[in-house]
């Protein structure tokens, strides 16, 4: 993990010069603080600098141009007053397969004969992709771009169905790590 904090670190501090607003989604509170430690820019961070609402008004205020979040900035923060926003994924948001209620979701539809990965949690991690897709474009005035940094979006077999689902609500672009500046700047002008 703290491989990926420093490689996450050096994406953001790449983007850094656009000078745009950033939300940065995370799954885990562990990496949203890690990258929080080592950043050099200046930025807001859930359990930092305030709840969540505090830190939506901060941000539309302009406090600063970048925000690190996680939980309700997935589903329940709208950022409508920017008129661009670049959203930045940090990992498929799946499920904590420790957490007491997947646990038992996965229990009851093996008992169904089911698959609990494709039949609940693949298609609830789309539906939260989804959710937070609209955080950043709530109005036809606005402009988002997204970038989702997780890898297993093409090098696992239920990537093809994450794709074709996001292609459905939004154009998308595959770029290598290196290319994401080149796709940046295609967006702005």
């Amino acid at each position: 993990q703290e491989d990926y904090a420093q490689a996450l670190v050096e994406v953001l501090e790449d983007l850094s010069y656009l000078e745009e607003p950033m939300l940065v989604l995370f799954t885990s509170k562990d990496l949203l603080l890690q990258v929080s430690d080592s950043l050099s820019l200046s930025h807001l961070a859930q359990y930092k600098n305030g709840d969540p609402a505090q830190l939506k008004k901060r941000f539309e205020r302009g406090d600063s141009q970048l925000l690190l979040g996680t939980g309700s900035f997935w589903e329940g923060v709208d950022f409508a007053t920017h008129p661009r926003v670049i959203e930045v994924v940090t990992r498929l948001p799946f499920q904590n397969p420790e957490d007491p209620f997947t646990k038992k979701m996965n229990q009851e539809l093996r008992l169904e004969g089911k698959n609990p990965f494709y039949d609940y949690s693949l298609p609830l991690a789309i539906l939260r992709l989804k959710q937070a897709l609209g955080r950043s474009s709530r109005s036809s005035e606005q402009e988002s771009l997204v970038i989702l940094l997780d890898q297993r979006l093409l090098n696992r077999q239920y990537g093809s169905q994450i794709q074709a689902s996001l292609e459905k609500i939004a154009p998308l672009v595959i770029a290598k790590t290196g290319e994401v500046k080149e796709v940046v700047e295609q967006f702005r002008s």
